[in-house]
């Protein structure tokens, strides 16, 4: 349902009524793992940024480990996902 909504999105904007439904899905995977590792960084330097408060008032370290495994698997899958797609929508075919 996502994809198809990016997908007419892109058509209707950009007129890539050329670009073959698989290259649309790879571009659209390739947006959403960019915005997963900007979303990433995003929320780890929210999480951190200082805050108006008493000092004993900080997060436990339970929060903090959270934070960062879920900073992790987003980069992970993030990147990873950034390389695949980038991979395949440039890859030549020889």
């Amino acid at each position: 349902m996502f994809i198809k909504l990016m997908t007419e999105l892109l058509q209707f904007q950009y007129g890539w009524k050329g670009v073959s439904n698989i290259k649309q899905k790879k571009l659209v995977g390739l947006f959403a793992s960019i915005f997963l590792t900007f979303y990433g960084i995003w929320k780890l330097n929210n999480f951190f940024e200082p805050k108006v408060g008493p000092v004993g008032n900080g997060p436990s370290d339970t929060v903090v480990e959270i934070v960062w495994i879920l900073f992790g698997i987003s980069m992970i899958l993030g990147v990873g996902g950034v390389i695949y797609f980038s991979y395949s929508i440039f890859k030549r075919n020889d």
